[in-house]
């Protein structure tokens, strides 16, 4: 926990000394204050963003020092800091003048949409633990046994007061897990994993493995079906409703 809370220090001092009740600030300019890179769920996820008060998350550093975020823009890589309390300053627009001699118009109200069939959507999922990923006699990573089937999987890196969750998809776990353990030259996210497992179990961490293979259970309106996990935009829709379960915090994807 206190690596976590340290690690995003120069955030909240950064925000402690700042005199506006609303701050704008892109994620280059929050890198900077950091000085490192933000994870790549907080460029894909709102929930990463999410003003979460629970100890140890990264959105201590913000909420701690009398922060909240709001109005964020991940296409445009921007999210607001206001302090807690502060009401959102809304700037009034300005109406366009007519031009003279001529009345000016409202615009037209918006035509509504007829409705179509509401989509409505529940699932069930639950993690397998299949055990510990730890180093063998050549000091590489050494994975639990794993079917060469599709699934999801969850890396829990767990420290001393502290844990961080990676959840990813894939069409083949072993073969996903063969990469990791010895990645390509040109394979970056592999390469990133393999060092990030590595560092984190020669610090002395912990590192389970838990897997979803099956047994999900999807209800589409009326009716009950069993999720197909070899179809990869099912597997993409578990993937985000697992890190949304996790609830965005200390999460990051694998799958870039």
């Amino acid at each position: 926990m206190e690596r976590t809370l340290s690690k995003y220090e120069p955030l909240s001092n950064h925000l402690a000394g700042s005199g506006p009740s609303s701050r704008r600030m892109s994620f280059v300019e929050i890198e900077e204050v950091l000085g490192f890179s933000l994870p790549a769920s907080a460029r894909q996820f709102p929930a990463w963003w999410a003003n979460n008060p629970n100890p140890g998350r990264h959105s201590h550093s913000w909420l701690s020092a009398g922060w909240e975020t709001g109005d964020l823009d991940l296409a445009a890589e921007q999210v607001t800091f206001r302090r807690a309390g502060a009401a959102q300053e809304a700037a009034p627009r300005p109406r366009p003048e007519s031009p003279r001699g001529t009345a000016r118009s409202d615009p037209p109200a918006a035509e509504a949409v007829p409705e179509g069939d509401p989509v409505q959507l529940a699932l069930t999922m639950q993690w397998v633990r299949l055990g510990l990923v730890d180093l063998d006699g050549t000091a590489s990573l050494r994975f639990p046994s794993v079917p060469s089937a599709p699934g999801l999987y969850r890396f829990r890196l767990i420290g001393e007061g502290s844990l961080r969750c990676y959840i990813g998809e894939t069409a083949d776990l072993r073969r996903r897990f063969a990469h990791y353990r010895k990645p390509g030259p040109t394979q970056a996210t592999n390469i990133r994993l393999n060092e990030l497992l590595l560092g984190h179990l020669h610090d002395g961490g912990r590192v389970e493995l838990d897997v979803v293979t099956g047994g999900v259970l999807l209800l589409i309106g009326e009716a009950r079906v069993e999720a197909d996990l070899a179809d990869k935009a099912m597997r993409r829709l578990l993937e985000h409703a697992a890190l949304v379960a996790q609830g965005g915090a200390a999460v990051d994807s694998p799958n870039r």
